[in-house]
Order: structure tokens, then C-alpha cells, then sequence
């Protein structure tokens, strides 16, 4: 079925002839059925392995769910591989029958596991609807008991920080997770050095007799992958120096990007050997700018408190008593 169906086109016709016209648009004719065959064969293969999927598993909305597995032997691939190839004698040694029996016997039909009663939820109960339902009710009775503006001003920061700290300790968690596939996916299990100095291979020997690399334990670190929980060694204290430092990574990578560009801009309209002066003067001159600037606009940005006017004291004399004691020495006698 998987034959060659087209007809040769004789080689002492020219072109122009007509009997060649009509060759050729045989030739396509018959190719065009020899791929719809093909296809028919397709189907035909397909529809075997699919004929008792209809009862198997079908979903709420009537689609049926299969998963195909296909399972092929190595000479089947090399059969494959062969009849596929553009080597014409590679491709006439194997016979079409050969190609449309592992066609027959190549797909197996698994039916799906059974929806979780999750999916069978109508679509306000799901848990996201749920969660985001309760976010909100806490959120309107903390704004009702606290006040919207001091909830603004003590909890928003809050919030916004223990965002910053999750998302950052995510993403350190999938660093870390990444790195321990990596270093296990080399090796299929312990690594050479893992085994006893007399189990090992007389090559892996000489080969580490010659090593100029500095020396590490790959069967240490191989285990210690193997038994580290990428949450447990995403430190909160890396996360916290990044929360730091990151800002300043930034401003830093932004500048050295902006004095790449003007570097850049400057060599096209100045000789090389005035550039690097030009560039030292336009980066001093920027902080020097900004001091200037700064100097000038603190007396109107800072004002000062006016000074008090010091009111003297006056000095508070003894009046005598108009009712004054005859006792007194100070009595006043008419």
C-alpha cells in the first residue's frame, strides 16, 4: 500500500511533446491517489485503536479523551529510518508491507484517568473563587475596624514587603530546584568517584592523575543535591541581601549601559584619542552639576524659623502694702 505509484517519465520525450503533457499530469494523478491511500491507511490504523475508546472516557461536554502511546522496537526504527531515507536503494529494501505492519501495531490506546470531583464543581465554588471571595470580606472589615487610612499606612507596607519576600523566595526555590536537575541529570547514579579506589575504572585513574582543575568532591556534591529540598536551601538570608542589593545591581547595570552608549555615540564623530578626556569631563561635570544645584535651592527649600524678638525682663520692685502693720518699720506716719 505504501508502493510507489507513479509511472517514470520517459527520458527520449522532450518536454514541449504532448505525450509528455499527459504523462506528467498522470504522474500527478496518481500521485495525489498514492497519498490519499496513504492517508485512507492512516485512518484506517487509527480508527482500529480508537474503536472502543467511546465508551472509555467521555467527558462532560461529549468529547472523548484517549491518550495514544506508541511503542516501537529498534529494528523498527531502523526500518523506518531506511524506507524514509533519500537513498533509493536504502528505501527499496524494505517492502511496504513491512512499513504498514508496524503501522498496525505501533499505537496502543490508554483511556484517561477519571476528572477529579474538582472539575464537576460548579464555577463560583471553586477554590480561586473561593479564596479570592474570602480576600476580600477580610479586607472589608479590616478597612470597617482599623480605618481605611491607618490599614493604608501600617498594613500596606507590610504587605507589600511580605509580597516582595515570597516572590523573591520563589523564584530563589526554582534557582535551586533547576540547579539540582542539572547536576543529577549528568550522571544516571553515583558518579565515579562515589565508587571505592579499587572499583575504579583504570581510566577514570589516569585521567585524574592529569587534572589541573581545582579540586572538588562531585560524589559530596552529587548527594548533597540529591538529599537537599530546594525550599530548604533557598536561604531567607540571601533573599534579604538580594532584596539589597538588587537595586543597586540595577542603578549600577543601568549606568554602565548609558556610558556604553555614549561611548559608543562619541567614537563616531570624535578621534579616538579625545574621547576618553570628553568622557571624564561629562562625568564629572554631572555630579558637579548636581552639588551646584543643590547648593543654590537649599535656602528656598529649607527655610529657617524666624528669630524671636527677646523681650527684657522687667524687674519686678516691692510695692508696699497701702495696709501696712504699725509694727513696721517702714510705716509710713502722717
Amino acid at each position: 500500500m505504501f508502493g510507489d505509484g507513479s509511472a517514470a517519465i520517459p527520458a527520449n520525450k522532450p518536454v514541449s511533446d504532448p505525450e509528455s503533457n499527459v504523462s506528467s499530469r498522470s504522474v500527478a494523478i496518481s500521485s495525489a491517489d498514492h497519498y490519499r491511500e496513504l492517508h485512507r491507511i492512516l485512518a484506517r490504523i487509527l480508527w482500529n485503536t480508537l474503536k472502543d475508546a467511546e465508551s472509555l472516557s467521555t467527558g462532560l461536554d461529549g468529547t472523548v479523551k484517549i491518550r495514544l502511546v506508541a511503542a516501537l522496537k529498534p529494528e523498527d526504527v531502523k526500518n523506518i529510518k531506511n524506507y524514509c531515507s533519500s537513498d533509493r536503494t536504502k528505501a527499496e529494501s524494505v517492502s511496504p508491507d513491512v512499513v504498514n505492519a508496524i503501522f498496525s501495531r505501533t499505537f496502543g490506546l490508554v483511556a484517561e484517568p477519571p476528572t477529579s470531583e474538582m472539575s464537576n464543581w460548579p464555577e463560583f465554588l471553586k477554590p480561586i473563587y473561593i479564596l479570592i471571595l474570602l480576600a476580600s470580606i477580610l479586607i472589608f472589615l479590616s478597612c470597617f475596624f482599623v480605618g481605611v487610612k491607618r490599614l493604608l499606612l501600617r498594613v500596606s507596607p507590610l504587605v507589600f514587603f511580605v509580597a516582595v519576600v515570597t516572590q523573591s523566595l520563589y523564584r530563589k526555590y526554582n534557582e535551586r530546584l533547576a540547579h539540582k536537575m542539572s547536576v543529577l541529570a549528568r550522571h544516571s547514579g553515583p558518579p565515579e568517584e562515589c565508587k571505592p579506589e579499587h572499583l575504579r575504572s583504570w581510566r577514570f585513574r589516569f585521567s585524574n592523575m592529569f587534572n589541573l582543575r581545582p579540586h572538588h568532591d562531585p560524589c559530596a556534591q552529587y548527594y548533597e543535591e540529591l538529599m537537599t529540598e530546594p525550599w530548604f536551601a533557598a536561604s531567607l538570608y540571601e533573599v534579604l541581601c538580594e532584596l539589597v542589593l538588587e537595586p543597586c545591581i540595577w542603578i549600577s547595570r543601568t549606568i554602565g549601559r548609558s556610558v556604553g552608549v555614549l561611548y559608543n555615540d562619541l567614537s563616531l564623530y570624535v578621534p579616538v584619542f579625545l574621547v576618553l578626556p570628553l568622557m571624564a569631563l561629562l562625568l564629572l561635570s554631572i555630579p558637579v552639576t548636581l552639588l551646584l544645584y543643590m547648593r543654590f535651592l537649599s535656602p528656598v527649600i529649607v527655610r529657617r524659623a524666624p528669630k524671636r524678638r527677646h523681650r527684657p525682663q522687667i524687674k519686678s520692685h516691692s510695692v508696699p502694702s497701702i495696709k501696712s502693720d504699725s509694727s513696721s518699720p517702714s510705716a509710713i506716719k502722717y
